[in-house]
């Protein structure tokens, strides 16, 4: 039990408080209260180093970020948790838009399905590529203007 209690300890004092304020650069908040921030890649480099702020930026790749999944995999009766963000590529601004309209929807879909997985599949890779697929299926199905072509795992820290 004083594991547990150390355990606890450490990550609510350490490692969570550090994971949390981790810097985003070229990242833009479409709404200040929102978590989900969009950033875009242009296609063309440039000599120059130039700060990518407008979402409305005409590019090919278009990603969404969802910070601050934090989790209890299943079966570990709170004792583990399972601390991430991701980038969702998107098709369209207009899903970006969507997205951030059906942020709590998709961070309930996100925290219900990414819950029900137990350490095993949450540490495996095979189950981590399978886990991507099902989330794009998940989140896909909620759309209406477009879709979510890719997902990256941009943060992941299993304790």
């Amino acid at each position: 039990a004083s594991h547990g209690l150390l355990a606890y300890y450490l990550a609510t004092s350490f490692v969570i408080p550090e994971y949390f304020s981790a810097s985003y650069e070229n990242t833009a908040v479409i709404d200040e209260p929102s978590i989900i921030q969009a950033k875009v890649t242009p296609t063309a480099t440039s000599s120059q180093d130039t700060e990518i702020s407008d979402p409305e930026i005409t590019s090919n790749n278009l990603f969404v970020s969802v910070r601050h999944i934090v989790v209890n995999p299943y079966g570990t009766n709170g004792r583990r948790f399972l601390a991430m963000d991701m980038s969702l590529g998107v098709s369209s601004r207009s899903v970006i838009r969507e997205l951030d309209d059906k942020d709590a929807q998709l961070r309930d879909k996100i925290n219900t399905f990414l819950s029900r997985k137990t350490v095993a599949e949450l540490t495996n890779i095979v189950s981590k590529r399978k886990i991507k697929k099902d989330l794009m299926n998940m989140l896909n199905r909620m759309l209406e203007r477009g879709e979510v072509n890719e997902i990256y795992f941009t943060k992941y820290v299993l304790q």
